[in-house]
């Protein structure tokens, strides 16, 4: 259910200007309008590195068009926000809920690689 609302997260994410005139914060001037003039899409990046049968690496990213506002933390596996609104209007149990789902994706197609490299003869 959480997955429908990433689209709704880019609705709620305006880098621009307070209402009262301030700047948001240290944002890039070229996001300091108000809200997006084109489409902007939100993109996961994650990048397996397999070493060998037993040992592999990982790195993520999310990232707004050009900006990215969320990283990982491979030895954690834990979510990094990179800007003050990278979180949204979500709760944090909301956050740590995605946070768990994209880890067991990732886990578990991690698992399923090396299952299949072992049948592949990868190694």
């Amino acid at each position: 259910m959480l997955f429908l609302q990433l689209p709704l997260l880019l609705a709620l994410l305006p880098a621009a200007d307070s209402e009262d005139g301030k700047s948001s914060g240290n944002c890039p001037a070229k996001y300091k309008k108000r809200g997006f003039q084109e489409p902007v899409s939100f993109q996961i990046i994650h990048i397996f590195s397999f070493y060998n049968h037993s040992w592999e690496h990982s790195v993520g990213s999310g990232w707004l068009g050009e900006l990215q506002t969320h990283g990982m933390n491979s030895s954690s596996d834990t979510v990094i926000y990179l800007w003050p609104w990278s979180r949204g209007n979500f709760s944090n149990e909301e956050l740590m809920e995605v946070a768990r789902l994209f880890q067991t994706f990732f886990i578990r197609f991690a698992q399923a690689f090396h299952n299949h490299a072992i049948q592949w003869m990868l190694q």
